[in-house]
């Protein structure tokens, strides 16, 4: 089974420190039936980095069952650490680790940067409708 991760963000204020919002959306086709799962969350006081890195920890955890994931993300620097294959001695180390103990599991893990893949339009318009949950980091 073939599950592709698109993931979409959105974020103001500081690069260190300000408000996000992501959309992970799970796509797959599953005897002929196509399926879509969509998660929106708002962060506030996170950084630019740690809003892409919890977006990622998000999509790779909804997978369950071995597949092989492509991941569509629109933050090169989500995409330069899930391409390295490691955590250690990153910012937000304990974040990554996450993500690469769920990818362990998976068949295969392709990372692609697009910063406008075919659902970033529908993503970003369903985040500015609203009605999602907002936390505050921690």
């Amino acid at each position: 089974m073939r599950v592709d991760i698109y993931i979409t963000s959105k974020f103001h204020g500081k690069i260190a420190e300000g408000n996000g919002v992501y959309a992970v959306l799970l796509d797959t086709v599953l005897q002929g039936k196509h399926y879509r799962k969509l998660h929106i969350a708002g962060w506030n006081g996170l950084s630019f980095q740690k809003l892409a890195v919890r977006a990622a920890v998000e999509g790779i955890q909804y997978m369950t069952t071995p597949s092989e994931v492509v991941i569509h993300a629109d933050s090169p620097y989500a995409v330069n650490v899930m391409q390295s294959g490691k955590a250690d001695g990153r910012k937000y180390e304990e974040l990554w680790s996450t993500y690469f103990e769920t990818a362990a599991r998976m068949k295969s893990v392709e990372v692609i940067f697009e910063k406008e893949h075919e659902y970033r339009t529908r993503l970003l318009e369903r985040i500015a409708k609203g009605g999602y949950p907002v936390v505050k980091d921690r």
